[in-house]
């Protein structure tokens, strides 16, 4: 096994799944992120087949201006965590690009707790992050390893914009009690761009059936939230914030802010690590995600196009006719894996919207519900937009090669005391550069509107 300190690694950074739909954007994203200036940081990729590495490598030369080339290949049996945490043992970061993460993810975070490596990844599966956080996040935090779950569109945008709003609030001496984000595309998802395997994750979380949580709740118990709770519609409808229709949204966003707020709340030590020491004070907040869509006839197809796929989603046969007919199930949107994937010309075409609406209450009045949390009424609101472009990859592209040389950046190379643990995006980051830097992309916004009462 070869380890040592993060900050003597051979490699500063190693891609898993480099030769995947996604990790062909982040690597070619990561390579264009080299600065100019100053020694540029090494890098190592890594799978099952190092014939397409080099394939890889060779076609990226052509297509990427000022490529060098100097990237190493290494063909890695993911049977054995021996050989995969030799390899995680030569790296200070690894982006893992392997989803579906609930089918082959493990044994790239277990490798990298037990070389001492640091890790992000773009998963969008909260069982996945759940049964991390239960497995590793004592022997992570032991260590002083970062592993950030969620850096890609799921759910970078949902984690990070609903901490920024609540940080606003804050300063304005409220608090919010619920965050509603109501998620469009242009144009809309059913004509976006995604790929197989973006979809094929998507089943493998829907499909894995009920869990039991009483683990993941025995290890990180849900923190208490004021407020009751918002509407949340199944069938879409008219919303008088927006203009627009929506619908309640199967994504992860919610949970991976109730799980930002939770462990918050778990560690109270570092909090100031998680947010700086203006905002040690922030109290949870209830989360919700929808779906929203410029006309009633784009939501009621995709409506019904979800419902389909959810229904189909609960037996066997189901899950082999979506992962064996996706275009039958989605209107023809997303194709098999032998199709190649979406055009550049629909991902570049594409873009991604959330609009926040944030209720909240004076800090001072929070006393007076501290017998009933429930029972607290909001007497202001707030609104904010993120947007960005094509979600599933130039922008997760972007977001996770930011994530991986910010801790390189500030928690290898410069030693800055950074959060520690299984986490997610707005803890490992909030106290960063990683948001000024995102911001900096062009297509990429974040916007709060003034406090309004209610």
């Amino acid at each position: 096994m070869v380890t040592g300190a993060s900050n003597q690694r051979k490699y500063n950074i190693l891609v898993f799944g480099a030769s995947g739909f996604t990790g062909k954007y982040v690597l070619a994203e990561l390579i264009k992120s080299i600065p100019s200036d100053g020694k540029p940081p090494t890098i190592a990729i890594a799978g099952r087949t190092k014939a397409k590495l080099e394939d890889l490598l060779v076609n990226l030369s052509k297509e990427s201006e000022g490529f060098s080339g100097k990237v190493d290949c290494f063909e890695v049996d993911f049977s054995s965590i021996e050989d995969i945490t030799n390899v995680t043992g030569l790296s200070s970061v690894v982006i893992s690009c392997v989803g579906p993460y609930q089918l082959f993810g493990e044994p790239i975070v277990e490798a990298c707790v037990l070389s001492g490596t640091h890790y992000v990844d773009i998963t969008g599966e909260p069982r996945f992050v759940e049964r991390m956080f239960c497995k590793y996040n004592e022997a992570a935090r032991s260590k002083d390893i970062m592993i950030v779950h969620y850096c890609g569109f799921d759910s970078v945008p949902a984690d990070l914009g609903s901490l920024l709003v609540r940080q606003k609030l804050n300063s304005l001496g409220k608090a919010a009690l619920s965050m509603e984000m109501f998620i469009s595309f242009e144009p809309t998802l059913a004509a976006n761009a995604i790929n197989f395997t973006t979809f094929q994750s998507a089943l493998v979380a829907i499909g894995a059936g009920r869990p039991d949580l009483s683990e993941f709740k025995s290890k990180l118990p849900p923190c208490t939230t004021y407020g009751k709770g918002v509407f949340c519609p199944l069938v879409p409808r008219e919303n008088i914030h927006t203009g627009k229709y929506y619908t309640l949204f199967p994504v992860a966003d919610p949970l991976v802010v109730n799980m930002s707020q939770s462990i918050a709340s778990k560690y109270p030590e570092d909090k100031e690590l998680y947010f700086g020491n203006r905002y040690t004070s922030l109290i949870p907040a209830k989360p919700y995600s929808f779906y929203s869509f410029n006309d009633g006839q784009a939501a009621i197809v995709t409506f019904i196009s979800w419902t389909f796929i959810l229904l189909l989603c609960q037996f066997k046969a189901g899950l082999y006719f979506l992962h064996k007919y996706p275009h039958w199930a989605t209107f023809g949107h997303i194709q098999p894996p032998s199709a190649g994937g979406p055009s550049q010309a629909k991902i570049d075409g594409s873009s991604f919207k959330i609009e926040f609406l944030a209720k909240g209450v004076a800090n001072e009045k929070l006393t007076e519900y501290s017998t009933d949390p429930s029972s607290a009424e909001p007497d202001c609101e707030i609104k904010a937009i993120f947007e960005g472009p094509n979600a599933g990859y130039n922008f997760t592209s972007k977001s996770v090669v930011i994530a991986a040389l910010t801790i390189l950046k500030e928690k290898v190379q410069e030693k800055r005391m950074l959060p520690k643990g299984v986490m997610t995006p707005s803890l490992a980051f909030s106290n960063t550069s990683f948001w000024e830097t995102l911001s900096a992309n062009p297509g990429v916004s974040f916007e709060i509107e003034e406090l309004k009462s209610i």
